[in-house]
């Protein structure tokens, strides 16, 4: 169900960008967030919206490092230590990884399990969801981040904010549990948009 092998620069570039994505609906992420909290892992892990920023050069991936998302080459002396942070489902039916960290923590493949992915999948395609939702690990140190974009340097940057990210800006998502069997979907990371949909970029 799981695709460990790094994703081409052809493969990434042909995600969506954020100006052609839409957060799903409210029931599409209810059920995602049941999922998350009967397989016990709605700690660790939350969805994004699936999209991109830059494209790839080949021999690149995204990985992240701290607050900072960047294209690293794969001929790099640590590249065989990058862990999978990011997976969404591909038209072949694995779950792709996308994006990288260099980590010590928990692998994101480590915390997801086969019973788990098959259900995620089904829930995917029945709201429609494949390209658009992703799998990924969430930011044990901050509650809530604002992403800009650093165009030069092809790098996304998330910086800690206090207060409620906007419906509009949203584009991951944790989810709790209030009273029996209900749950609800928090936004903990967004992306300040310009009049033209685009990040907000220094």
């Amino acid at each position: 169900m799981m695709n460990f092998s790094r994703i081409s620069h052809t493969a990434y570039n042909r995600l969506p960008h954020i100006e052609t994505q839409s957060p799903p609906s409210d029931s599409g992420l209810r059920e995602i967030g049941k999922l998350l909290v009967e397989h016990c892992i709605s700690k660790e892990v939350g969805i994004s919206l699936l999209h991109r920023h830059f494209d790839l050069k080949e021999d690149e991936v995204m990985v992240h490092n701290g607050l900072r998302c960047s294209p690293s080459h794969l001929s790099e002396p640590d590249a065989d230590s990058l862990n999978p942070s990011s997976f969404f489902l591909s038209s072949n039916g694995d779950f792709q990884a996308y994006e990288y960290e260099s980590s010590d923590d928990e692998p994101l493949d480590e915390i997801l399990t086969t019973a788990f992915l098959e259900d995620l999948s089904d829930v995917l395609k029945i709201h429609q969801l494949e390209d658009r939702i992703a799998i990924s690990k969430l930011n044990q140190d901050h509650d809530r981040l604002m992403e800009h974009c650093e165009v030069e340097e092809r790098a996304h940057v998330c910086q800690p904010m206090r207060g409620k990210i906007e419906a509009r800006e949203a584009t991951e998502w944790k989810f709790e549990e209030v009273g029996d069997a209900h749950v609800v979907p928090v936004a903990v990371k967004g992306c300040a948009r310009t009049g033209e949909g685009q990040h907000k970029v220094k």
